[in-house]
């Protein structure tokens, strides 16, 4: 999806209060996940139409930032020099760089991911229900905002 289509199924989000085609509201959107256009709405509905927009560029600075965070400490632990040569390998890559400037999903989701595999590293192999439950609610934030996104199961 391009960034008008993301747009227009936020704008569908605020105006019918679902996931729907905007050529006919009648019919459920199915082929897309609905995660990125609800967070472009929320930040359409608090800011306005144009200035959600802009938000959401503002948003996806603020994750990039995190993402790197989460790597540093994902790594932290088997070097602080690595540590520190993965998170500027993370925010300053030049297609997250690039990428973060456009509404798309791609910010979004690899934080959700780098969230999950922190939590996983923290985990390790004794699971409790609460951690359980928050790596399968990232899950399913990661699978509704990219279907692409795969989780290990141990």
């Amino acid at each position: 999806m391009d960034t008008a289509s993301y747009v227009g199924s936020a704008r569908m989000f605020i105006e019918h209060g679902a996931y729907v085609q905007p050529s006919n509201p009648e019919i459920v959107k199915t082929w897309n996940t609905p995660f990125y256009p609800l967070f472009i709405a929320a930040n359409m509905v608090l800011f306005g139409d144009d200035l959600g927009v802009d938000a959401v560029i503002l948003w996806q600075i603020v994750f990039l930032y995190l993402t790197a965070l989460i790597t540093y400490r994902i790594v932290l632990p088997h070097s602080g020099l690595a540590a520190l040569v993965a998170q500027a390998i993370v925010l300053f890559n030049p297609n997250s760089l690039i990428t973060l400037h456009y509404t798309q999903t791609e910010t979004l989701f690899t934080l959700i991911l780098m969230a999950a595999v922190y939590l996983l590293f923290r985990i390790g192999r004794d699971i409790s229900l609460m951690q359980g439950v928050l790596l399968g609610a990232l899950a399913g934030l990661g699978a509704m905002t990219r279907p692409v996104l795969f989780m290990p199961c141990w």
